[in-house]
């Protein structure tokens, strides 16, 4: 589907999700009235994510904005996005389940931030540098995750290469 014209797409519910496929593009003069272009809130315990595939330009906030709920079991999968022209960082990702290889292939152009945000708990080994977005861990986001910043989960490695500069 296409959103156009000061457009966004906005998902919250407690059952499955599933975004792909989508592109939300707004102009210049319309961003600045578009918050994420495309927003969504996962209230469930046990309801699986999926946002890939979209293609985001022009927003005053995130391009792509995935919160799941704290005490979810489930991690999100978002993969293979493209965000240009945002406000803030490309692509935002909130869960106590944060499995690097669910959160691959997401790139961001032409942004004020060129950044992939995660917060929450990494629950799956990460090397940085990961993809192609510089990682930016915690946020200040308005959500279960507020001013949290991200935790290496019990058993859980996160590896920082030689030169990465880690930005919160």
């Amino acid at each position: 589907s296409s959103f156009l014209h000061g457009a966004s797409l906005t998902v919250s519910a407690s059952g499955p999700v599933t975004v792909t496929g989508n592109t939300v593009s707004n102009s210049p003069a319309e961003s600045p009235y578009v918050s994420n272009g495309i927003d969504v809130t996962q209230s469930g315990y046990l309801s699986g994510t999926t946002v890939s595939g979209n293609s985001v330009t022009g927003t005053s906030s995130y391009g792509v904005s995935v919160v799941v709920r704290g005490e979810s079991t489930v991690s999100p999968l978002v993969q293979n996005n493209s965000v240009s022209a945002t406000r803030l960082d490309a692509v935002l990702v909130a869960s106590n389940q944060l499995i690097p290889a669910n959160l691959s292939g997401n790139t961001g152009t032409s942004s004020t931030r060129q950044g992939m945000v995660l917060s929450g708990t990494l629950v799956s080994n990460l090397t940085l540098p990961f993809g192609s977005l510089p990682l930016v861990l915690g946020c200040a986001c308005n959500n279960y995750y507020n001013g949290s910043g991200l935790t290496v989960g019990s058993g859980t490695t996160l590896t920082i290469s030689a030169g990465v500069v880690v930005k919160s």
